[in-house]
């Protein structure tokens, strides 16, 4: 991970969410979250533009337009989802996993 945070990669690992679509901004708008983003000026301008907009309807179309921008301009490729993994051995029994794969605290056993 170390080697990740130098500039000579052309990739990062993110695990960035948040509720509201300004995430894009903070992350893609250029200099980018780790001041690595190319300057795209028309791809900033429609960040800029969305993140003024008050009308839920309105800014959802603007956030499309920008989510847009991100695939034409191939600023982001993205190769993983933050999903959970759970992963465990044939010894462990008795684990039960939630809706959305994450481990339910229960009555867990390691057999021998």
């Amino acid at each position: 991970y170390p080697s990740l945070l130098k500039p000579d990669w052309d990739m990062d690992l993110m695990r960035w969410t948040s509720s509201d679509p300004s995430i894009l901004s903070l992350l893609f708008r250029s200099p980018g979250h780790r001041k690595a983003t190319l300057a795209i000026p028309a791809q900033d301008a429609i960040f800029d533009r969305c993140d003024t907009l008050l009308d839920p309807k309105v800014r959802l179309g603007c956030i499309r337009e920008g989510q847009q921008a991100l695939l034409e301009n191939a600023t982001i490729v993205p190769v993983a989802s933050d999903w959970f993994v759970t992963i465990t051995q044939k010894n462990v029994k008795d684990y039960h996993l939630d809706f959305f794969n994450g481990l339910i605290p229960g009555d867990i056993r390691i057999e021998k």
